[in-house]
């Protein structure tokens, strides 16, 4: 028998439905509003307070802040390094040296934007000979270009000076920030004098001398009473990078933790302190304090959350894209910080975009202390004259290279060099090796623009005026602060324009 399958019934859509309650979340009274009456009766037997409501939202906050971080973490640690900083003389290098430098090439731009240079972490700097040696420019922080941390704290310096006569120092108090007393600040503590005369003198201090004078400087307090929330964003061989959060005020701070015991040059870690702690500007980068916990120092520095300026330089897909106000806004915030050091005889030797950090206001600062020198002296009343070959190569200017004496104009030069940066994307021969770069720039006339005639006159003239081979005929900070092209500077503001999410995201989570 065949039975005939019945016909499925058909299900009608609702009919006259109504929705008579609407249960929405309250943010100003923080309740639910318009719940069924047995539904509020459950959550008042409960008795779900707001004060546990709210502490479950900070959790919640907390959480997602530090999930946020980590994955920024993550993404840092696939960035590609920056060129590295060299102390010492290439007539010195051993031939291990000079392959180590050859297999630097970088490349950046369209079609070959995308930088590549030798992956320096699969193998340990190797050492120059006269007790010179490389440091990694990429071991602590992992974010583009900005990984300079381990290397301002492992390196060896060979400063040596000439007395000259003492200069007149310029004066700019209108924009200036001088120490309290108008004069340089000077250590009175018997351990800091002795010290910094070690620094001068070139004599390596054992780590009792260092620990003993470093109590001398650094904050009695426990700094793991003070912060809490720590999230690592940088490791490296000598040092750690934090974020963490000040419990008092709820603000992020970036913090440094440098084991002492494994620092080959402890006197420049020293000295970094120590010009960061004197040194006041609002265009430098403040230090909030130094602690000594155990065998490591901690340095609690302000965290600049956009970035380093050279994250703004090219856009993804490697165009440059800072207009010339733009510029003349970096320019003018980096030379009054110049401007104040030079007047307290300090000089930075390490000027470049990876040393210029913006906060998500655009209100830029100048970072990176390590290889300052004082050409200064006060107690004989006499400038020093430095002869070390400082710097990153393709910064540094004609005088460092042939190692002549040399004093403040050469951060003049490496900022002709960062404008450079700003308007071509990259400094010059930075698709050649480092010592070809090098001896270029020491026997060629002043490198020139890519592209000349998109630029206006006075910035070419601005220019002009920090590429200047001979140092005395250079310009000073002071003299460019009074530069026509820097009228064109704006607000901070016409630079948020450049801090866009994706450079937040990848900024420089520190360092300085």
């Amino acid at each position: 028998m065949v039975f005939k399958r019945k016909k499925r019934p058909e299900i009608s859509k609702p009919t006259d439905f109504q929705h008579i309650r609407k249960t929405y979340f309250d943010i100003n009274s923080q309740t639910l509003k318009d719940l069924p009456p047995q539904w509020t009766s459950i959550l008042t037997d409960e008795d779900i307070s707001r004060t546990a409501i709210a502490a479950y939202e900070r959790q919640r906050q907390r959480e997602q802040q530090q999930q946020q971080q980590q994955q920024q973490q993550q993404q840092y640690s696939n960035q590609q390094p920056r060129p590295k900083p060299l102390i010492g003389d290439p007539c010195f290098l051993t031939p291990s040296d000079l392959e180590y430098l050859k297999s630097q090439t970088i490349v950046r731009g369209s079609g070959s934007s995308q930088q590549t240079l030798t992956n320096h972490r699969q193998t340990s700097p190797p050492k120059m000979s006269n007790d010179y040696t490389y440091h990694s420019h990429n071991q602590l922080i992992q974010i583009p270009r900005n990984t300079h941390l381990d290397r301002l704290y492992n390196i060896k310096s060979l400063d040596s000076s000439t007395d000259n006569r003492k200069p007149s120092v310029p004066n700019y108090q209108n924009e200036l920030i001088l120490p309290s007393n108008g004069k340089i600040k000077q250590a009175t503590s018997p351990a800091v004098v002795t010290t910094r005369e070690k620094i001068d003198g070139n004599t390596k201090l054992s780590l009792e001398d260092f620990v003993f004078a470093l109590q001398k400087v650094v904050s009695q307090s426990d700094p793991r009473t003070m912060y809490d929330h720590f999230v690592k964003i940088g490791e490296g061989s000598t040092a750690n990078v934090y974020i963490a959060i000040d419990k008092h005020y709820g603000t992020q701070v970036a913090i440094k933790q440098m084991n002492i015991t494994k620092q080959q040059r402890k006197e420049l870690l020293f000295n970094e302190v120590m010009i960061m702690r004197d040194y006041k500007h609002p265009n430098i980068v403040e230090m909030y304090g130094s602690y000594l916990v155990d065998n490591e120092l901690w340095v609690v520095m302000e965290y600049l959350d956009g970035g380093a300026l050279t994250n703004l330089l090219v856009t993804p897909t490697g165009e440059t894209q800072m207009n010339e106000q733009q510029i003349a806004t970096v320019c003018k915030s980096v030379l009054k910080a110049l401007a104040y050091l030079h007047s307290n005889g300090v000089i930075h030797r390490d000027i470049k975009s990876d040393s210029i950090l913006l906060s998500t206001d655009g209100f830029v600062k100048l970072s990176d202390f390590g290889f300052c020198a004082q050409v200064m002296n006060e107690k004989k009343a006499q400038t020093i004259k430095r002869k070390s070959l400082v710097g990153t190569p393709y910064w540094m200017s004609p005088e460092v290279i042939s190692r002549t004496p040399y004093s403040t104009e050469v951060d003049i030069w490496s900022l002709g060099i960062m404008v450079m940066e700003m308007i071509d994307g990259e400094p010059p021969y930075f698709n050649e090796q480092p010592l070809t770069a090098m001896r270029k720039i020491r026997d060629q006339p002043p490198p020139k623009l890519k592209n000349p005639h998109k630029t206006s006159s006075l910035l070419q003239g601005f220019l002009g005026r920090c590429l200047v081979r001979d140092p005395s005929q250079r310009a000073t900070a002071i003299d460019l602060l009074d530069h026509p092209f820097l009228r064109h500077a704006g607000n901070p503001s016409c630079l948020q324009t450049l801090l866009s999410e994706q450079t937040i995201a990848k900024g420089n989570l520190y360092v300085s």
